[in-house]
C-alpha cells in the first residue's frame, strides 16, 4: 500500500475544490497553509474525461481517510486528507 495526501478548500456549507494531491504529509501541509486555489466539484469529471480541466487534474483512485488529517489557513478553510493505494 502507498499513501498521499489531498489538500481540499472545504468552506462550511460548500463543495469542496480540490487543490492538489501530493507524496508527502509535510508537503501537504505547507501547501494548504498558503490557501492555494483549486478544481471545484463541479468540474471534475470534466478534468477526469479531458485529462485536466482549466489546467487542473481532479482527484482520482485511492481510498480516503473519513476524517482529515489536519486543518490550515487563515480561515482554516483548507484540510489535508490522507488517501490509500493498493500497491499492484
Amino acid at each position: 500500500m502507498a499513501t498521499a495526501y489531498r489538500v481540499y478548500e472545504a468552506a462550511d456549507g460548500c463543495d469542496p475544490i480540490f487543490c492538489g494531491e501530493f507524496e508527502t504529509l509535510a508537503e501537504a501541509q505547507s501547501v494548504a497553509e498558503s490557501e492555494p486555489g483549486g478544481l471545484s466539484r463541479s468540474d471534475w469529471d470534466t478534468a477526469r474525461t479531458a485529462g485536466h480541466c482549466a489546467g487542473m487534474t481532479a482527484p482520482g483512485g485511492g481510498v480516503e481517510d473519513d476524517e482529515p488529517v489536519s486543518w490550515h489557513g487563515e480561515s482554516g478553510w483548507h484540510c489535508v486528507v490522507a488517501v490509500t493505494y493498493d500497491a499492484d
